[in-house]
């Protein structure tokens, strides 16, 4: 039942890891499903899932290491496509501390939790950065444009493109919290988590113009928000290639630690799901991609 779903998308996985753990994400999130959307748009939710972590975990990334991490792209697509009240809702409960509703969104929240500390994982930071990435997904239509600082700007979209939990997932399982626990470290993790909202706006640029001409979430893209400003959208755009290829810069000459191949891998390998994801997801962004560098350098 579950590849009968998955038939859409079976021209468009890269290898068999990428199917095996698409189905497994797909049969993971129909076992908790409440919603009325259905198995088809779960398919659509696995699939990109399984995209993202099978560019992005480490190279010698074992499948179960793959599948719990899936899990964490999984609930993030699914709370970016909630309703605005039920993520409220949501992220209401987990800042006050009262347990999660028997939403879907409750359930899946729950479940990935349960799923890390099953394996005798700390999932404590996990935690608070997932109540951080939806308490800022349920206010980011609340924010003006017109007065928003750079520093505000950041701060939010750091937490809505919600790459910080995932980032977090690998730092778990590869032993990595304390591990080098110094300022650069977190800095790094910033300029990692900034890298990939850059990836984001500039693929998601056209189709976010197209379906919203009066400006509204203007606060959820670099590109965008950078144009208010300088009222020049191509300008915009060279500047967050810029920006991005500065950061690759910096990750060039980090070193070779632990946590810097880590998310070096992971910001490479972000930027290759966007690719992958060009004819389908993200159409007209190929180009604009193109002027991206890679950390690791062929």
């Amino acid at each position: 039942m579950v590849s009968t779903h998955l038939e859409p998308y079976s021209g468009h996985f890269i290898d068999q890891r990428h199917r095996e753990l698409t189905e497994e994400l797909l049969a993971w999130s129909l076992r908790l499903c409440s919603c009325r959307r259905g198995a088809s748009w779960h398919a659509r939710t696995a699939f990109l899932a399984a995209t993202f972590e099978v560019h992005c975990a480490p190279a010698d990334a074992a499948f179960w290491e793959s599948l719990l991490c899936g899990k964490y792209c999984t609930y993030f697509f699914i709370v970016d496509d909630a309703p605005r009240e039920e993520v409220t809702d949501l992220a209401d409960r987990l800042r006050t501390g009262r347990p999660a509703a028997s939403s879907e969104l409750g359930a899946v929240h729950r479940k990935l939790l349960d799923d890390f500390r099953a394996g005798g994982l700390s999932a404590a930071r996990l935690e608070t950065e997932i109540a951080e990435f939806c308490s800022a997904v349920s206010t980011e239509g609340l924010h003006d444009v017109h007065t928003m600082t750079w520093e505000q700007f950041h701060a939010l979209r750091r937490a809505t493109v919600g790459t910080h939990p995932y980032i977090t997932c690998w730092r778990i399982l590869r032993g990595l919290l304390d591990a080098e626990h110094i300022a650069e470290s977190e800095v790094l993790v910033d300029l990692a988590v900034e890298a990939a909202y850059l990836t984001n706006d500039l693929a998601s640029l056209t189709k976010e113009l197209h379906a919203d001409e009066d400006g509204a979430y203007a606060t959820s893209n670099w590109v965008r928000f950078h144009a208010r400003s300088s009222n020049d959208l191509n300008e915009a755009v060279h500047a967050a290639v810029t920006r991005y290829n500065h950061i690759v810069e910096t990750f060039r000459q980090a070193g070779h630690k632990q946590l810097v191949r880590l998310l070096s891998s992971f910001a490479d390998g972000n930027l290759s799901s966007y690719f992958c994801l060009t004819a389908t997801r993200y159409p007209d962004a190929e180009e604009t991609l193109h002027g991206l560098l890679r950390i690791t350098q062929e």
